[in-house]
């Protein structure tokens, strides 16, 4: 529970600083956003008997990465597909070795809080630890608000 609770203080930092440097209004270059959950389509195509297919077109222009993390796939937003997202699509990574980092600023940020406890990404890959990062919302909008 330790290793959890540091992986959230660092998400909590790097959070704070996104809101600070960037605000909370829209995403931008650089932010993180899930594009698919091939996990998800998974799940659904065998309750529904349906198989999903995967935008292609999507992913055509913006810039896509596959993390091992419960088979999430993540895209770096970049200035042509910033208007696509809102603020609520945008998720920051909860540190961990099959992650991908933000490109702007914010990534900065886990490297230097991480860094003043001796830690850097490259330690959840060594020393046997292989320990998983996720993604979490940056802003979550509850459902059945409008």
């Amino acid at each position: 529970m330790y290793v959890q609770s540091y992986q959230s203080y660092v998400w909590n930092h790097a959070a704070s600083e996104r809101a600070r440097r960037y605000g909370v209004d829209r995403a931008v270059p650089g932010d993180l956003v899930i594009v698919s959950d091939a996990g998800a389509a998974r799940e659904r195509s065998k309750t529904t008997g349906d198989e999903e297919e995967e935008d292609e077109g999507e992913s055509a222009d913006i810039d896509v990465g596959r993390s091992g993390c419960g088979e999430l796939e993540v895209a770096i937003v970049t200035v042509d597909t910033a208007y696509k997202y809102s603020i609520t699509d945008v998720v920051l990574p909860i540190p961990g070795w099959d992650v991908k980092m933000p490109t702007n600023s914010i990534a900065d940020v886990y490297a230097d809080v991480m860094a003043k406890d001796g830690i850097n990404i490259d330690t959840f890959r060594n020393h046997g630890l292989r320990l998983a990062g996720t993604y979490r919302k940056f802003i979550a909008k509850p459902e059945d608000l409008e």
